[in-house]
Parts: C-alpha cells; structure tokens; sequence
C-alpha cells in the first residue's frame, strides 16, 4: 500500500503489529466499499469490486500468505482470493512477480495502472476518515500539500492555544496528523486519541478542501507555498540524510533544475495545482483561513497576531514575544525532536529547511519558467498564481 497506509513498524514484534494494522485497515475500507467504488468508478477503474477490492488491497499491503490469511477472517474464500488476483492479472493492476523467499510460489507486484487506482483508494478512505470523526464546536484542521508550512502552522496553532512556549507534550501527539503513515495509528486509534484531548482540537492534513465534508463547527486553516519553493524543499528534505559530498552533487544547480523541470511534466504538479485551487475556491468562506507561507516568512508576528483573530483566541500583549520567537526556524529547529521527531530523519533539525523564497525559480531559465507558467495555467485560475507568485 502506499506509505501514507503505513510501513511496517520498527520493533520485536514488527510482523504481528503489522497484520494487526493491514487487518484494521481492511475492516476500514470494506465499511466504506460502496464509497471506495464509487470513486473507483468516476475514476476510470468500475472493473474492481468488492472482494477484488479487498484482495487488491491485501496484496499490495502485506505479502501472499499473510493476505490470504487476513482475507479467510473477512470472510473472503480461497476461492475468491484465486479469483481476484486473476481478475486483477488480467486486467492490469497487478503483474506476476517471484517471491525472493519462496520461489517456487508465484507472487504479483502492482503496476503502474494499479498504482493510480491504489491512489484513488487511499484518497478515498483518507477522506472517509474526516467525514466520520465526530468534530466538536471549535476544531481546528490545518490542511496543506507536503512541505508548505503545515507543520509550522501547528506549532503556531499549538502556541496560541497553550500560550507557552513550552508545549504540554509532543505536538503530534497534541495535534496528529489524521493520514498518517504510522502502522498503530488506524482510524480507531485516532478517534478515540482525539477524544480524550480537553484542550481546543488542533488537527492536520494534506488533503485539499475539496476532498473534505466541511462541517460548519471548524475552522480550516489552509497553507498555500509558491510551488516552485514546495517542490525544491521535498527535494531538498528527500536528500537530508546523504553524506556531504553526495549532498553537494545533489544539490547542484543543474540536478535542482532537472528535479523541478520533471515535478512541472509530473502528475503529482496537477495534484498539487488542484489542492490549491481548491483552497483559493474556498477562501471567502466564514470558516476557511488562507495563509501564504511567504507572508508568514516576511511578518511572523502579524500573520500570528492575524490567526489569533481569526481563531478569536486573546494573547496577552507581553506574551506574544515569547510565542513569536517560539515560532521561529531557529527555535523550531532547536526542538526539533518534540516539534517534529521525523524517525526518518538522522537529524531531526534538517525537518526545518528553508530556502529563500523565490529561490526555486530563481533556478531556472526564462524558457523553463515559460513552461512553468504555461502549465500552471492550464491547471489553477490567473488570480491565484498572481497571488502565488506576488
């Protein structure tokens, strides 16, 4: 499955949790299978159906043995099991592979048509997530693309509602990220971790607007990033763990040029594009906050002080000081471990690069920003990439 489903935990008992995850998953998507088929179907994939679909996600989730295992305890014969995966052989979305541990039994491997159909069921049951979480007047969900500023925005958030600079406790844990990749946190597991919080509810996401029920008792804080910046930065933190000389290849001029020129040609670009919109679309709506990770950049204090409104949550004057500088890179940095442990990460600091705005256009050349511009305008209205590019 894709990562946003979870990788397998790193522990002793790293199988068992596993199969205890993919089987809570299981159960997710087949309570939301007339949904999940729905989408399929507006999607261009209306030949899977539900047990294929079960079994689909199965094999791309765990290996043969452990899937036919889950799937018996769903109800899903043998049977049925052999029927699907031949229905998904023939039709594309898996191709026949070798098992490296058992060669002698036959396995499958996803493709490139089962991985967009993958796509449009993760989104699916991503989205299910928060049109069945029980909100509670005053919510607070901060949405935004990867590596936009939404973890900078909870840290924000978290400052304004604790009004210290000493967070109670994690902030993923004050504030978890509904998507997240990590195997204990199925929808369960994060319902009933939200149910407990006293405090006002502070929540992430990157899913855009438009793939969310919007309830009328939260307010959702969209953040918008020049997508040229966004894109340097995923580049960048995809790389934070290679050793100096290989980083300094890396990060060369032409490999940024050529990693950006291949984002504006990618799928994900429309993806990204229409998150924006979507929050663009939304922006006049009495519960909808648009912030632009460049204003933030240039006035921290004013952007903060413009929120707490927003949030009608009151600062005492001679607190603010503290929080603004608590919001900082460099503070943030400095924390990191609590802010953002990333596991990922051999340095948990380097979560919290920042490059210059403007820099990753300042990468390319005028023909390459023609591209850019053209594409872009294909995918988003004029007014918001005038904004974006202000």
């Amino acid at each position: 499955m894709r990562k946003e489903f979870g990788s397998a935990p790193a522990s002793p008992d790293a199988d068992k949790e596993k199969e205890m995850y993919v089987a809570a998953l299981l159960q997710e998507a087949r309570s939301s299978m007339a949904l999940i088929t729905r989408s399929l179907l507006a999607s261009g994939f209306g030949d899977i159906q539900d047990d294929e679909l079960l079994v689909f996600l199965a094999l791309t989730m765990t290996d043969k043995k452990s899937a036919g295992s889950l799937l018996r305890t769903l109800g899903v014969s043998d049977q049925a099991v052999g029927s699907a995966t031949g229905m998904l052989l023939s039709r594309g979305y898996l191709e026949s592979g070798e098992d490296a541990d058992e060669p002698e039994q036959p396995s499958s491997a996803l493709t490139g048509h089962g991985d967009k159909a993958l796509t449009v069921i993760a989104d699916e049951l991503k989205a299910q997530r928060w049109a069945n979480f029980p909100f509670r007047q005053g919510d607070i969900v901060i949405c935004a693309p990867p590596r936009s500023g939404t973890t900078w925005t909870q840290m924000i958030c978290a400052l304004l509602i604790f009004q210290t600079p000493t967070l109670p406790a994690p902030l993923p844990k004050l504030s978890p990220w509904m998507e997240t990749e990590d195997p204990h946190a199925t929808r369960d597991n994060l319902f009933a971790q939200l149910a407990t919080q006293e405090h006002r509810r502070f929540m992430k996401s990157h899913l855009s607007l438009d793939q969310m029920a919007i309830d009328s008792r939260v307010t959702y804080i969209a953040v918008a990033r020049h997508p040229m910046d966004m894109m340097l930065s995923r580049y960048q933190i995809s790389h934070a763990n290679e050793d100096e000389d290989r980083q300094k290849d890396k990060n060369s001029q032409p490999a940024l040029r050529e990693w950006l020129l291949r984002c504006i040609d990618d799928e994900g670009f429309a993806i990204l594009m229409r998150t924006l919109s979507a929050a663009w679309a939304g922006r006049d709506e009495p519960n909808v906050v648009l912030l632009r990770y460049e204003d933030m950049v240039a006035d921290l204090e004013g952007q903060m002080r413009n929120l707490a409104a927003r949030l009608d949550i009151t600062v005492s004057e001679n607190t603010w000081p503290g929080l603004v500088r608590a919001a900082t890179f460099e503070q943030m940095r400095a924390v990191a471990d609590r802010i953002q442990p990333a596991p990922n990460l051999k340095d948990p600091a380097k979560f919290f690069w920042r490059g210059k705005t403007r820099s990753g256009r300042a990468l390319l050349t005028d023909h390459d920003l023609a591209l850019y511009n053209e594409r872009a305008a294909q995918l988003a209205p004029a007014d918001l990439l005038a904004w974006l590019n202000r």
